[in-house]
């Protein structure tokens, strides 16, 4: 599938929201996939395929080595960021940056309400994700709100890696896949490029070519 034109990075909507757990190459995957969607469809706003972490760093950024070293009173408007050196993320490889953004629930929800579609990246860490499943239930507000508007609804795609959705959550019950298409996915290793890392993942061609088919046209 090919996209129908370059967008002007001018446009800052967001058309595609994503949701993830970064855990386990989880990030990584994500990244993969926005950058694979963006230049499916031409796009090239930074926000054009939502990522939080991406989004952080688009606003004014304070930097250092450490976000102990971060002291003193806070700018408003200023996101500080430092290394994320968890262990969960150095044994992977990795050292991602970790925004201190206290906005960034609040960057999220208006992305949301500008997207025409949501994908939702479901992996074990994703249903053990309290942020996570937070933002499933964000878009269950969010149809609520349309519907009341009489808006159309937010079309939400969950590329799963877990089989049916189906599992209990820390509620106890499963997640609710009311205006979900879920789509069931293997991961695919050895991809390269952005997916550098041995343990990094991607999907096959053919996954990526259904994923686009259920999002259909976006404008």
């Amino acid at each position: 599938m090919s996209g129908t034109g370059i967008t002007p990075a001018t446009d800052t909507r967001t058309r595609v929201l994503l949701s993830f757990a970064m855990d386990n190459h989880g990030a990584a995957f994500a990244y993969w996939l926005r950058d694979r969607l963006m230049k499916t469809h031409g796009w090239y706003a930074p926000n054009a395929v939502y990522m939080d972490c991406v989004a952080s760093r688009e606003l004014t950024t304070e930097h250092a080595r450490t976000m102990d070293q971060h002291t003193g009173p806070k700018v408003a408007g200023h996101v500080y960021v430092a290394p994320d050196e968890r262990e969960k993320f150095t044994s992977q490889g990795y050292k991602p940056i970790g925004a201190l953004n206290p906005l960034w629930n609040e960057m999220y929800v208006t992305a949301m309400q500008q997207a025409q579609a949501m994908v939702m990246m479901v992996m074990p860490e994703y249903m053990a994700s309290e942020w996570c499943l937070k933002e499933w239930g964000q878009f269950e507000e969010e149809n609520i709100r349309r519907a009341g508007g009489g808006q159309s609804l937010l079309k939400g795609v969950a590329i799963s890696f877990i089989g049916k959705l189906d599992q209990p959550t820390q509620t106890g019950k499963p997640i609710n896949v009311t205006n979900v298409t879920v789509l069931p996915v293997a991961k695919v290793y050895g991809l390269g490029g952005l997916l550098w890392h041995k343990d990094d993942f991607g999907i096959g061609e053919g996954d990526y070519q259904k994923l686009c088919g259920i999002l259909g046209p976006l404008t």
